[in-house]
């Protein structure tokens, strides 16, 4: 929780495993949770179908003030509140702000490789899902940016997985079943100006969110977290009432309530982490997403209400936000909306078809983008397989792979259609011995591909 730099080092390492081995336990339990850790020891909660790790907002500078590398660290820790509080109406979550050890950067690469390749109480189980939220500060001129990066994904059995559909066609006889991805799980968000009132109200917010209090009043007194930087801060949460949450401290320090939304009352012209970074409206809708498509080991929480706030939390970024400022970003958010229509079953696929239509013409260089609509297209006009269908998608597929010649996904559809082509010559526009050199030469591309994520 803490945006200090811990050196966890002896036997602090022992206590902080066997501190947090009892925090999964109670997580089993008890399903929100939270925590601090170095970036070196990256651990998720076991018990949580969904996971948020909040990285560093790093300054990227040749010569950073004090003033600067101490905002970066207050935007982590106030992000990972925001953040933390967003996930809890979903039920069985953890969140965990990652800070950097001095001297060594924390590479979200790493972090997920510790998570996702790894054994153990703190890796990632199959059907877990993980969302990774992190910054940069950087000057360019005169002027001072802040710009956010977020990345999602879902355990697998040997490792992440991209979150996928599976598009049954059929027509005269002949069934194929192909699949799709979302366009991306990583998104950059574009970069904001930070004002010198930006970097004062981050400051005050800060050592406002940083006190427990015994009632949900900012003017009750209160005690500040002790954030000693050679001991991690693991806690549970057990209850959650408007903006705040009730912190239990695994490890000693004060117990109560911390306002984990800061500044935000509602009021137009009021300070909000929110508002001000609207990229934290759209984590939110990401975890609600992960919460819905994670294993069924982890409980299937309300759908509709789930997708209601998913879809509450988009429109709020997309409102802050235009399309134009953000158009991958949009068109994710497209994504993700068809993907719940389509799981939600058969009588609204048309419009998830739809949905992806409107994703490929904001991400049109997303190989994924192209093949998720190429193979939703026939959907949207109820069209039934035949040559005509199965020509166009070949055609497209074809436009997907040269933009990402290694899209595993890709390459596993165009087998398939040219496999459609084997059994069906009267659709094909080769003879067989074109068809086989062609099936072939995907077959041998693909086995190039590095499996994985």
């Amino acid at each position: 929780m803490n945006a200090l730099s811990p050196c966890l080092r002896g036997a602090g390492r022992g206590r902080l495993a066997a501190l947090l081995a009892a925090l999964a336990t109670v997580l089993a339990t008890s399903v929100h949770a939270g925590s601090q850790l170095p970036c070196s020891e990256p651990r998720v909660f076991q018990g949580a179908a969904v996971n948020s790790f909040v990285l560093p907002f790093r300054y990227v500078g040749s010569q950073p003030t004090p003033e600067l590398l101490r905002a970066s660290r207050e935007i982590s820790a106030l992000a990972h509140f925001e953040i933390l509080f967003g996930l809890l109406k979903h039920g069985r979550v953890g969140g965990t702000d990652l800070v950097a050890v001095p001297g060594l950067v924390c590479d979200v690469d790493t972090v997920i490789d510790q998570v996702t390749r790894g054994a153990g109480p703190g890796a990632l189980l199959p059907g877990q899902t993980l969302v990774l939220t992190w910054g940069r500060l950087f000057e360019q001129g005169d002027d001072l940016y802040v710009q956010t990066y977020v990345r999602f994904l879902r355990q697998g059995r040997r490792g992440p997985e991209r979150e996928t559909i599976t598009v049954p066609l059929a027509g005269d006889g002949t069934k194929v079943d192909l699949m799709a991805a979302l366009p991306a799980q990583a998104i950059a968000f574009p970069a904001r100006r930070i004002s010198r009132q930006d970097l004062e109200r981050i400051g005050q917010e800060f050592r406002l969110a940083m006190v427990v209090r015994p009632t949900r009043d900012m003017q009750a007194p209160g005690q500040s977290i002790d954030f000693n930087p050679e001991r991690a801060f693991p806690y549970g949460i057990t209850r959650a009432e408007g903006d705040w949450m009730w912190i239990e401290p695994m490890a000693g320090g004060p117990k109560g309530w911390v306002r984990a939304r800061v500044g935000d009352d509602g009021k137009a012209g009021e300070w909000s982490l929110r508002r001000w970074l609207p990229e934290l409206v759209y984590v939110d809708a990401v975890a609600g997403f992960l919460r819905l498509r994670a294993g069924k080991d982890f409980g299937a929480p309300p759908f509709e209400r789930t997708q209601a706030a998913i879809e509450a939390a988009l429109q709020r970024f997309e409102v802050a936000v235009i399309a134009d400022d953000a158009p991958a970003a949009h068109g994710l958010a497209q994504a993700m909306r068809g993907f719940l229509e389509w799981d939600a079953g058969a009588a609204t696929r048309q419009t998830a078809a739809r949905r992806f239509a409107q994703a490929l013409k904001l991400m049109p260089e997303y190989a994924a983008a192209r093949n998720l609509a190429a193979l939703t297209r026939p959907l949207q006009a109820g069209a039934a397989l035949d040559a005509k269908v199965v020509a166009r998608m070949a055609r497209e597929l074809n436009g997907a792979l040269a933009l990402d010649p290694g899209d595993r996904l890709v390459l596993d559809n165009m087998e398939r259609l040219l496999g459609v082509y084997a059994v069906r010559g009267d659709w094909s526009p080769y003879d067989a011995e074109a068809v086989a050199q062609r099936l072939a030469i995907v077959k041998a591309t693909r086995a190039k591909v590095p499996a994985g994520y």
